[in-house]
């Protein structure tokens, strides 16, 4: 069984210098979701993101107070490094806060750094260094001896704010001395380079003296995005205003369905702790009934976000919605949420 069945929640990010990935925040909606969450989804935990820790903490509260085991995200994009440092000790704060409050909490020190950190890659902004990654992998030593370098100073501020259990959502490219974390943590997505490998790598991942959990996986909802992984996203072109995808590319919310369905059986079979799906919902990438202005079709999301609605508020959910929810309630992956579940 996983302890953590889980899903990612998109409280806000700097993907742009002046404007959030959630343009407008209302905490009711948050609420609303958590709930959606906690009972519909059978999730036991959720993995809340962001760079706004007023948002991340009212989401958080509202996801204990249903119960639901929170998982705390500070994320700063192409920030200095003194600043992100700055921005975990506050969310550690706010973690620390909660669980003396009495829920049950984990902190992540970052999220991908390779990428969204300044100082471990060349290159200044975080596009500039996927563009690199994609032809220098795996890291050369230097590399990963910076990302190393500054998770031992990111653990070492979370530790000094908060008693409960820390971790670090690593890129899979990334090489990550897990000895001094309490979990290991690897956002794991499953695409044409990595499928023949896969189920190995979470096999070995698991064969660490550490709980494992999967802390990012999922597809986006078009035909063939099963092949892309983590990379579905770029087939939208945001050169143009509005931002359009290619209106040829056919809507395929069944292989979202299934492949969060397949890989859920695994993680639960290989034994791993806990895994977090990728995501709730993308408000930034709205559905449209116009097939060159669905950017839907390139999101993670489970449910639809509606346009025009900047909180994200309004949805619909897709097909792998129902999938999710019956996956997580299955009796050898866990029976509905289950208020046992170890870090209780």
């Amino acid at each position: 069984m996983l302890a953590h069945r889980g899903i990612n929640y998109d409280t806000g990010l700097n993907y742009l210098p002046d404007e959030l990935s959630r343009v407008a925040w209302d905490p009711l909606v948050a609420e609303r979701d958590m709930r959606v969450i906690a009972e519909q989804l059978h999730c036991t935990s959720v993995n809340i993101f962001g760079c706004e820790l007023d948002r991340v903490e009212s989401c958080a509260r509202s996801a204990a107070d249903l119960g639901l085991d929170v998982w705390i995200q500070p994320r700063l994009i192409d920030r200095p490094q003194r600043e992100v440092l700055d921005h975990l000790a506050a969310a550690g704060d706010v973690a620390e806060r909660l669980r003396r409050d009495g829920a049950s909490v984990h902190l992540h020190v970052g999220c991908e750094l390779t990428i969204f950190l300044p100082g471990v890659l060349p290159g200044d902004t975080y596009t500039e260094r996927i563009e690199l990654l994609s032809n220098a992998w795996p890291l050369p030593g230097e590399w990963d001896e910076r990302l190393d370098d500054y998770l031992v100073r990111a653990r070492t501020r979370a530790r000094d704010v908060f008693a409960g259990p820390v971790t670090y959502a690593a890129g899979e490219w990334e090489t990550v001395d897990w000895s001094a974390f309490d979990l290991v943590g690897v956002n794991l997505y499953r695409q044409d380079e990595n499928r023949s490998g896969y189920a190995e790598t979470v096999r070995n991942l698991v064969a660490s003296e550490k709980p494992v959990v999967i802390t990012e996986f999922g597809i986006c909802s078009y035909a063939g995005a099963d092949s892309a992984g983590g990379g579905g996203h770029d087939v939208v072109d945001f050169a143009t205003t509005p931002p359009r995808i290619d209106p040829a590319l056919p809507r395929d919310e069944a292989a979202q369905a299934e492949h969060l369905a397949e890989l859920i059986t695994l993680y639960a079979r290989e034994g791993v702790a806990g895994c977090f799906v990728y995501a709730f919902s993308e408000p930034s990438n709205p559905y449209s009934p116009d097939p060159a202005l669905d950017l839907d079709k390139a999101s993670y999301g489970i449910v639809r976000t509606l346009p025009g609605v900047p909180t994200g508020g309004a949805w619909r959910p897709k097909r792998a919605f129902d999938r999710l929810a019956a996956t997580y309630a299955m009796p050898d992956i866990g029976h509905g949420r289950d208020r046992g579940s170890p870090g209780r």
